[in-house]
């Protein structure tokens, strides 16, 4: 600076004391400690809230969370940069002339980006939650581009005057000007930051007001949202003590106070951003730890019904619609507001997936549950986690919806669908599961869609005459005969535990007892169906009798079954189980099986399955599954069988659940699953050649980490498909040939390997359907409950089927909700 040659600048005083007193540089007055204490406490603050609010939407962070990400790292800079300052923070008569080049620089350098990013988050989250309503939307859209407006050219406008032009040194900005020429950029700064809060403030009220939910909830809400009122306060504060900056007066001291406002302000901006998430983190997480919980009980000193309307686990009493989401340790209630759960004038829904669609993503935010009632619920231990762990396949375990809807009643799954059908310009996509016990991922589970979890209808009620059974869908076959099997009855279902009732009649169904009473779905004698449009109906023989009939094996299409009644019978205990052979065996095996498996002389009695298999650990096995349903041991007809050298295996007298648990007992769980059928006639050339390929689909195997593989058949022989041709969709009523329904199934434990285990398998199965043509043996029909993914096996029922298939679809689900809304499944095409 040419206006001071030869002084040190440093010992000098910006300007002289008004008492004139000497300069004092060393312990002057200064708002230094009040900036630090006031940034370390709001600073940990924002951090402690953000993080909270991260972990809480940790798996599907959306753009409102990244922005708020980066408003905080741009905090910790400005703060950074304010703190190393601090010191300048005095009054002028204190301050040595060479620290005042960066007492404005370093508080517009980043403080525009600081503000926005937060803010920026901030309407983003009212876009996520308020997504249907059109006001809010364009409004928060609004807001953005203010905000940006507001604070971006301003910052930029400010680096202009308090950075150095070209030829000038840091120390040739003190006489430029240029400074106190850019204090007006500050001050508009100041002036868009109180509209923009003001504006985020006022933005959500109106919804906020019109809301229908009981006014103790509606003023928690307000209150959650108030805390913006807060942000407005700050900017306020901060542009008063920007515009007093003019005076030019004490400019070092007014400088300190901007900066604890522009501290004051930024952090504010970034806990009103993430507050309400963090605050449903504390009710997920902190209320539940168990110091939390003692502390609580002993301030109450014992008072624990302090509400009147929930019960002893916190839960609403009296409500009949619930829903809960990801990752709740504890149920988020509808009034319950954060990053990842929706508001609406409705309901909330928890949400930690991405959606693949912006329609979807709007709809899945705005499912209307009512926010008086509940749609039933799971036991107060299952959490979304434990839901999807549920699932018999990891691919399906993997797959995370934005909510699982449990109903209770059949009208609690109308309420759903009614909801979820009921905006036609975004359709929500969803998924039913009743067991969870198919192979494919989306069977039973949807990506970012609703998933209903249909296992609380689980009601088995026996009719007074014994004759009959009325079994909610939700049930697996197990709980089923459990209750039966002490009453000496028994029903025409599955044979594995853990396999859902609703699953396995939609695909038809293949039981023990199938060859005494045909498929599961030939002894249903009515369906209760909840439709497209949220009715419920009956549908049997006498009512609706075309539904009836499609329900049989045509999937997914029509409606959602919450309640069957199937014909009881007498029933006690019966003989079988299984035994493993050494593949010497396999020849003798075959014969037996196509023996038994007589078209003309199959005993109604008997149930079997012969299975080849591969596993890393054992290396190959041969097994058969027998079962003889009445009390006779060792029955003549599997003499061929049991007289066989076995390796091992477990022949015994015992009751349907036990055999259920067994079968259960042989498959693998919680690995990845692939599953594909072939059907073939009944002969020892077509079973060899199916063996033969097996075999050497084996060495494409072995590479696979902790590979099993198995290739099981069935007998199909008329006296099962061919006793009511005319009540189900498979047209297999012109055969007179015993079939063999082949199931494929693999498990194994690395995603890396899926690719060689479905290449090896499509060939596989490729190679058997080429084989059984050439030997004269091939039979179109694909069984539903084993197909592949990319088999199609209601195409395989034959034009006939399809096209009555298709004309009830188009009467009981005119907008195909159930076959677009419901990707899960074989649709009808």
């Amino acid at each position: 600076m040419d206006q001071f040659p030869n002084v040190d600048l440093c010992a000098l005083p910006l300007s002289a004391n008004p008492d004139g007193s000497p300069p004092n540089f060393d312990d002057p007055p200064s708002l230094q400690p009040i900036l630090i204490a006031l940034t370390a406490i709001l600073l940990t603050l924002a951090t402690v809230i953000t993080a909270g609010r991260l972990y809480m939407n940790r798996n599907a962070l959306k753009l409102a969370d990244y922005c708020m990400i980066v408003g905080l790292a741009f905090d910790i800079g400005i703060a950074s940069v304010l703190l190393a300052s601090s010191n300048n923070y005095r009054h002028p008569w204190d301050t040595p002339i060479c620290w005042y080049t960066t007492l404005t620089f370093v508080e517009v350098l980043v403080v525009g980006p600081a503000l926005f990013f937060p803010k920026a988050a901030i309407f983003l989250f009212y876009l996520q939650i308020f997504s249907v309503n059109e006001v809010i939307r364009i409004g928060s859209k609004i807001g953005l581009v203010a905000a940006f407006l507001g604070y971006f050219p301003a910052s930029f406008a400010l680096i202009y005057y308090d950075a150095p032009h070209i030829g000038q040194t840091w120390e040739d900005v003190i006489t430029s000007g240029y400074p106190e020429k850019g204090i007006p950029g500050g001050i508009a700064i100041g002036v868009a930051s109180v509209i923009v809060d003001i504006y985020i403030f006022i933005l959500p009220l109106p919804t906020i007001f019109s809301l229908n939910i009981a006014r103790s909830k509606k003023i928690q809400l307000i209150c959650l949202f108030t805390t913006a009122f807060f942000g407005i306060v700050a900017s306020v504060t901060c542009l008063v003590f920007r515009v007093k900056l003019l005076g030019l007066d004490d400019i070092g001291w007014q400088s300190g106070r901007v900066a604890i406002a522009i501290i004051a302000e930024n952090n504010v901006a970034i806990i009103v951003g993430s507050l309400p998430a963090f605050a449903n983190f504390l009710r997920t997480y902190v209320s539940q730890a168990t110091f939390y919980k003692s502390l609580r009980s002993k301030l109450s000193f014992g008072s624990s019904n302090y509400a009147s309307d929930t019960d002893q686990h916190g839960l609403p009493r009296n409500r009949s619609l619930w829903t809960f989401g990801s990752p709740p340790k504890r149920q988020l209630q509808y009034h319950e507001l954060s990053n990842s759960a929706i508001l609406t004038s409705r309901v909330t829904v928890p949400d930690d997936v991405v959606i693949a669609t912006h329609d979807t993503d709007r709809i899945l935010r705005t499912v209307g549950f009512s926010q008086e009632t509940r749609i039933g619920q799971l036991s107060e231990a299952s959490t979304y986690e434990s839901s999807l762990a549920s699932y018999f396949s990891i691919q399906a375990t993997s797959v995370r919806p934005a909510c699982i809807v449990s109903p209770e009643t059949a009208e609690d799954v109308a309420k759903a669908v009614r909801i979820m059908t009921g905006y036609k310009r975004y359709a929500c996509p969803f998924a039913i599961r009743s067991g969870g016990h198919a192979a494919k991922a989306n069977a039973a589970n949807i990506e970012g869609g609703v998933t209903l979890d249909l296992r609380l209808l689980n009601s088995v009620d026996v009719s007074p005459d014994k004759l009959s059974v009325s079994i909610g869908v939700g049930n697996t076959w197990d709980a089923v005969y459990s209750k039966l099997d002490s009453m000496n009855l028994s029903v025409n279902g599955g044979r594995t535990a853990g396999v859902g009732v609703g699953g396995l009649i939609l695909g038809g169904g293949i039981s023990y007892f199938g060859t005494r009473y045909g498929w599961t779905a030939d002894t249903i004698t009515n369906y209760e169906v909840v439709l497209a449009d949220g009715s419920i109906i009956n549908t049997n023989v006498r009512e609706n009798s075309a539904l009836f009939w499609a329900l049989k094996g045509g999937g997914n299409n029509f409606g959602i079954i919450t309640r069957i009644n199937i014909n009881a019978f007498a029933q006690g205990p019966f003989w079988g189980g299984f035994l493993y052979y050494p593949n010497t065996v396999w020849g003798n095996t075959v014969k037996e099986f196509v023996n038994i498996n007589s078209a003309t002389a199959y005993d109604e009695y008997a149930a079997l399955t012969l299975s080849w298999g591969y596993s890393s650990s054992l290396g190959t096995l041969v097994a058969c599954n027998m079962q003889y349903t009445t009390l006779v041991e060792n029955p003549p007809l599997f003499a061929g069988l049991t007289g066989l050298p076995a390796l091992f295996g477990n022949l015994q007298i015992t009751n349907m659940t036990q055999f259920a648990l067994g079968l259960r007992s042989q498959q693998v769980y919680g690995e990845r699953q692939l599953w594909a059928t072939n059907t073939f006639i009944s002969t020892e050339a077509s079973i060899n050649a199916t063996y033969r390929r097996f075999n050497e689909s084996v060495q494409a195997f072995m590479p696979v980490a902790n590979i099993t593989v198995a290739y099981t058949l069935e007998p199909l022989p008329p006296a099962l498909y061919a006793r009511k041709v005319d009540n189900n969709p498979f047209n297999l009523g012109t055969k007179n040939q015993s079939l063999v329904i082949a199931l494929f199934t693999a498990s194994w434990t690395d995603p890396a390997d899926d690719g060689r285990v479905e290449k090896t398998t499509r060939t596989l199965t490729s190679a058997i359907e080429e084989d059984t043509r050439r030997l004269g043996a091939y039979n179109p029909f694909l069984y539903p409950n084993y197909a592949a993914p990319w088999q199609n096996p209601i195409v395989s029922y034959g034009a006939e089927s399809v096209g009555r298939l298709q004309k009830v679809a188009r009467d009981f689900d005119p907008h195909g909700v159930f076959t677009r809304q419901v990707p899960g499944g074989f649709k009808l095409t």
